[in-house]
């Protein structure tokens, strides 16, 4: 289902309702604006508990080329897409823009998020910011090696709404854009 998603960075009509509509400044949708900014003001709370998720997985052999310094910034200087799932602002708001350090960016339809570049340790975090349905909560990718491998974790963790669909979906998201990213690092 990610790559469905991807395919919107060539598709004319997407980027037609960024040029008139995102530019202005706003994030995300009408509609979703509107349903985050009630569900705020309101202070709905559902299946509001603590929640975690993890995967590791393997990115490649550093004797085939793999680095950790390599996927570390494939995924941290590279379109926002790769570690903000269903994001098409990047930090700069361009059109499926890179992501910045301290940046913002938008979740698909679930709100606004931090970007978070640890260099020195390999770490990238997002972290969900007020309005974003699953605020508090963070999501920490680390790359690192482990023998000759070079492998990436992601650990989801946080006390937001909707625990449970954020233990499924969340995981299988993110392991969708892993997915991606290891093929993309490996075709570059």
């Amino acid at each position: 289902m990610y790559e469905y998603f991807l395919r919107l960075q060539n598709n004319p009509y997407a980027r037609r309702i960024y040029e008139n509509y995102y530019t202005s400044g706003r994030r995300g949708s009408p509609v979703m604006q509107w349903i985050r900014q009630t569900w705020a003001a309101r202070g709905f709370n559902i299946f509001n508990r603590y929640h975690y998720y993890e995967y590791t997985t393997d990115v490649g052999l550093i004797s085939e080329g793999a680095s950790v310094e390599g996927f570390y910034n494939y995924m941290a200087y590279g379109p926002i897409y790769r570690t903000v799932p269903y994001s098409i602002l990047g930090g700069n708001n361009g059109y499926f823009g890179d992501r910045i350090n301290d940046g913002r960016a938008t979740a698909g339809g679930l709100g606004p998020v931090q970007t978070l570049n640890f260099d020195s340790t390999s770490v990238i975090q997002n972290v969900a910011m007020p309005g974003h349905f699953l605020n508090p909560g963070t999501v920490t990718i680390t790359v690192f090696r482990d023998g000759d491998r070079v492998r990436t974790r992601f650990v989801g963790q946080g006390n937001g709404n909707f625990a449970w669909l954020n233990e499924v979906f969340g995981s299988l998201t993110f392991q969708a854009v892993m997915r991606n990213n290891i093929r993309g690092y490996r075709d570059r």
